[in-house]
């Protein structure tokens, strides 16, 4: 009966021990180069990476010049390693959770991008001009195709 209470105490906090309670959360952007910016109150310029507690939330606001802002979430979610090492500690710990997407990966809506690539913001239209001025199109969501560009 010690010796089975020995090992229970023993293993209880494993993860917390093994895993830790921080994790390091990437973000990478389409263009390079956006201002990234945690709830936690970090920031960073893309890609980057930061380290961060694993069992809060994260919102992230994504900001380029010329770009849409957009915003995403990490959120905790159980990790595999962490549940079979963890005990109650771990839980009150966080060690037993991972920030997930991660990488988080984020193409933004960018008009006049150098890369060619013109993009409409999710839900929104853009205007598109054929290469001789002849023909426009509206696109919804999405880029203008070859071989129009965006207007204006």
């Amino acid at each position: 009966m010690i010796i089975a209470i020995g090992v229970i105490a023993l293993l209880t906090g494993c993860a917390t021990i093994v895993r830790g309670t921080e994790q390091e959360v990437a973000v990478n952007t389409a263009p390079v180069g956006a201002t990234v910016q945690f709830s936690n109150g970090q920031t960073c310029t893309s890609p980057c990476k930061i380290k961060s507690a694993r069992n809060q939330s994260l919102m992230i606001n994504i900001s380029k010049p010329g770009c849409h802002t957009q915003t995403a979430t990490m959120m905790p979610t159980l990790a595999g390693g962490g549940v079979l090492l963890g005990g109650l500690i771990d839980y009150g710990t966080g060690a037993v959770y991972d920030l997930q997407p991660n990488p988080l990966t984020v193409t933004l809506a960018c008009n006049g991008d150098p890369s060619g690539i013109y993009v409409a913001p999710a839900g929104g239209t853009i205007n598109c001009v054929s290469a001789d001025g002849a023909r426009i199109i509206q696109v919804v969501g999405g880029e203008c195709p070859a071989p129009f560009k965006p207007m204006g």
